[in-house]
This record gives C-alpha cells, sequence and structure tokens, in this order.
C-alpha cells in the first residue's frame, strides 16, 4: 500500500484535496487543501500539497449514473450481458464509453444495478487537463462514489438506514446505507447555489428542502427503507447553512445532523478549517481512500486503454 495517499475532487464551485498517511489501523491528514475552483495548475501551485499516489473523483455532471433493472440476477450473467442493458443509456456509443458498474440487490426476478458511464472522448480530456498540471491519477472516479467511499468507511455500520445528502451548489449527491453496505445513489439536479437575481432567499431554501424531501422519500420508497431510517447525514456547502439542516429535519421527521469523518482520523486542522473542510472534503477523503486500495466501491475508469 503506498505510504502517502492523496484524493483531489476539482469541484464546481470549490477544489479540494486530501493527503492521508497510516497511523497504524487509522489515519492521519497530513495536509488539506480547499478554495474556489480553479484550474488543477492554478490550485495544486497554490495548495503546495506534498504529492503522493492520486485519485481523483471527477465531477458527477461527466458521467452517466443510473440505476436499471437488470433482468438477470446472477452476477457471472450479469457480467456477461450489462454491456448491452447499458447501452440505451449512454452518452457516447458502446465502443466509445467506459462502463462500470455495480450490483445493488435482487429486485422481481433480475437485479438492481447502478450504472456509472463515461466517454472515452471525455475521459482523454480530463487526463490531459490534469497532465498539464503535473497531476498522472492511478485511479479516476466519479465525486458521488468516492463520497460512498468515504461513507463506508468512515460512517454508521448498524442495521438501520441511514442517508448521506452531499448539498453542492448544482447537485445533491443521495446515497442510502445499511449496515456500511450502499443500497441506492442518485444525483439529484438540485443544489443550493446563489439564488437567481430578485428571488427570496428565504423562500428559495424552502424550496429546496421541499425538493429534497420529496426526492428522498421517493427514493428511500424505492429500497423501502423510510420507515426504518435512523438518520440523515449531510455534507457538501449547503451542510455549512446555520438555517438548512433543520428545515430538513421538519421534513423528513427523523435526526439530521453533519457526517463527521474527521473524529476517525487524526489531524491538526484549527477549529474553523476542520469545519470547513469536513463539509466539503469528504469526497476528496474518499478518493485518498481508493489510491490506497481501500475502495469499497470497485469503481475506477482508469481501464481499458487510460489504464494506468
Amino acid at each position: 500500500m503506498p505510504l502517502r495517499v492523496v484524493g483531489y475532487d476539482p469541484g464546481t464551485r470549490n477544489s479540494k484535496a486530501a493527503v492521508l498517511e497510516k497511523d497504524g489501523s487509522g489515519w492521519i491528514l497530513q495536509s488539506a487543501a480547499f478554495g474556489p475552483a480553479q484550474d488543477p495548475k492554478a490550485f495544486w501551485e497554490a495548495s503546495k500539497l506534498p504529492r503522493g499516489t492520486l485519485c481523483v473523483a471527477a465531477g458527477a455532471q461527466a458521467f452517466t449514473l443510473r440505476e436499471i433493472r437488470h433482468p438477470l440476477k446472477d452476477p457471472e450473467k450479469i457480467a456477461q450481458t450489462v454491456r448491452y442493458e447499458a447501452e440505451p443509456y449512454l452518452s457516447a456509443s458502446l465502443d466509445q464509453s467506459l462502463l462500470q458498474y455495480r450490483i445493488l440487490g435482487e429486485s422481481d426476478g433480475g437485479a438492481r444495478v447502478l450504472l456509472l458511464a463515461l466517454p472515452k472522448e471525455r475521459m482523454r480530456a480530463l487526463l490531459e487537463g490534469w497532465k498539464a498540471a503535473g497531476l498522472d491519477p492511478r485511479a479516476v472516479s466519479a465525486d458521488a462514489t468516492s463520497l460512498w467511499n468515504a461513507f463506508s468507511a468512515f460512517g454508521p455500520k448498524g442495521e438501520s438506514p441511514v442517508t448521506l445528502l452531499d448539498l453542492g451548489a448544482q447537485k445533491t449527491v443521495l446515497a442510502v446505507f445499511q449496515a456500511g453496505e450502499l443500497r441506492l445513489l442518485r444525483v439529484l439536479r438540485v443544489g443550493l447555489g446563489a439564488p437567481p437575481e430578485g428571488t427570496d432567499p428565504v423562500e428559495a431554501l424552502t424550496a429546496s428542502a421541499d425538493i429534497l424531501a420529496q426526492e428522498a422519500r421517493r427514493s428511500w420508497a424505492n429500497v423501502g427503507v423510510e420507515e426504518k431510517l435512523s438518520q440523515v447525514l449531510l455534507t457538501g456547502g449547503g451542510a455549512l447553512h446555520p438555517a438548512f439542516p433543520h428545515l430538513l429535519e421538519e421534513r423528513f421527521r427523523c435526526p439530521v445532523g453533519r457526517f463527521r469523518f474527521l473524529d476517525q482520523i487524526r489531524h491538526s486542522l484549527p477549529e474553523d478549517r476542520a469545519e470547513a473542510f469536513e463539509a466539503l472534503g469528504a469526497a476528496a477523503v474518499g478518493a485518498a481512500l481508493s489510491a490506497a486500495d481501500r475502495d469499497a466501491t470497485g469503481i475506477d475508469f482508469r481501464i481499458e486503454e487510460f489504464r494506468y
């Protein structure tokens, strides 16, 4: 396993990076950086972070992320046929797409399968951009799957279902876990960025809370966990909003709190920076764990001609 691992989440509003080192059976956050999103070269020159084995968590907007119902449930048969089941949902032709998948469970005689796909042209452009900044990632994931990896490592492991909401400026990642395993993963096109000019901020915030509550209930019904849900945990810039967690708690009728992964990682960040990084940096930490071969997702797009 690499001695020093680095996770980089370029972001659309904020860029984030985490440098982890092994500490016995745990981890030390050796360095962390975050700030307004900028091109990779400028971010890395400004952050002055030490280099190490790198995984990048690319923005979910670059990917197709979709759950499908596969007619088969045998894992070997799914592996043989999933590309053809995925083809109708791809933004590029099958031979020009990188495809990853994960079986989430059985459903109506078949299987619930999470698909992630990235056009090869887009992957090529991403790698070229990172290369210009001196970056050659060992692995490439989506920010949504890096959040999944961070939660698998540091989230609750009890039998009661838990929902993770990553509240970004333009999108929200919604993930449901039970007993430490992913049950559902969605990217919602609702965020907590600045409201349009002339819009009342309180009304905009309330509308976002209503939409998220509606989408969350749809998701919970899909996997049958609403009545068993124990808590909702928040990350992302929206988690720092003083009023939004309370608005969600009113609508969800269950405890809403923060995903406090830094409680399980040694660090020396000042309290204010730790508070901000804990909200913004979960995907970067999940990516760093992937670089250390501690990956619960099995999702890596450095495959085929892009293999590291």
